[in-house]
């Protein structure tokens, strides 16, 4: 199973045929190897840097121009893992 969830912000420029997208993606799956004792409810936030360690979707956009991650001084990633090894993985 897996799903996702844009948030997007869109500027469009009509003349040159081209659109600029601000975009937060939430992706959701369940990986049973990510799976510990507790509720399914129960849930732990890790740091993106956890994202690393971890299988994630290869997600990609067709026909881009020109694509790149937000660039600051702290990860925009968030991972949430569940009891039953359901993760959402939250990126800017």
């Amino acid at each position: 199973m897996y799903n996702e969830l844009l948030m997007v912000v869109c500027v469009l420029l009509v003349a040159c045929q081209d659109c600029t997208l601000t975009l937060y993606m939430t992706q959701y799956w369940r990986d049973s190897r990510l799976a510990y004792s507790g509720s399914p409810n129960d849930n732990m936030t890790l740091s993106g840097d956890f994202a690393d360690k971890i299988w994630v979707p290869d997600t990609c956009f067709t026909n881009d121009m020109a694509s790149f991650l937000h660039d600051v001084t702290e990860l925009n990633k968030m991972v949430r893992l569940y009891g039953d090894g359901s993760v959402v993985y939250g990126l800017r």
